[in-house]
């Protein structure tokens, strides 16, 4: 991953923090978005860019995420090797692996009854970037044209 990709990770994931849940309380938005935020910081700091070349190689972007959100306290597991229960952190879970798929690599993506066309426009009031409408290239969504209400997998 180069400057540029993180720079795209980082503000694709950011602005679907923001704007995913529209009827979320600001309190709990604001945590989400800094928590996104933090973890991409934290997890770059620590492996450098050059470390996350797709989503399922090591250093295992997913993992380490779901592992700092279960020490942060946003995630909990009922006993270990238990999938993690905890809103905020599988909202940040969600947000951070769209974005890593749509600015980086795809990988198996992330479908969500939020993920939506409309959704997307939300996120770039200002216009679709090109890297996101790349992402839409051969899967038969066109970005500019769909309804609003059709889903897409991230």
């Amino acid at each position: 991953m180069d400057q540029a990709q993180f720079q795209d990770w980082y503000d694709f994931s950011d602005r679907m923090a923001r704007k995913a849940r529209p009827g979320m309380s600001g309190t709990a938005k604001a945590r989400l978005v800094r928590t996104v935020g933090r973890l991409l910081r934290e997890a770059v700091a620590r492996h450098g860019l050059d470390a996350f070349e797709d989503w399922d190689s090591a250093p295992y972007p997913g993992e380490e995420f779901e592992e700092m959100l279960v020490r942060d306290g946003f995630l909990a597991r009922s006993h270990p090797g238990a999938d993690p229960v905890g809103e905020i952190g599988l909202l940040a879970l969600c947000c951070l692996r769209a974005g890593f798929d749509v600015a980086v690599a795809p990988s198996a993506g992330v479908a969500g009854a939020d993920f939506t066309v409309d959704l997307i426009r939300r996120m770039y009031p200002e216009g679709v970037p090109p890297f996101v409408r790349r992402h839409f290239d051969g899967t038969g969504t066109d970005i500019a044209t769909a309804p609003g209400a059709s889903r897409v997998w991230l």
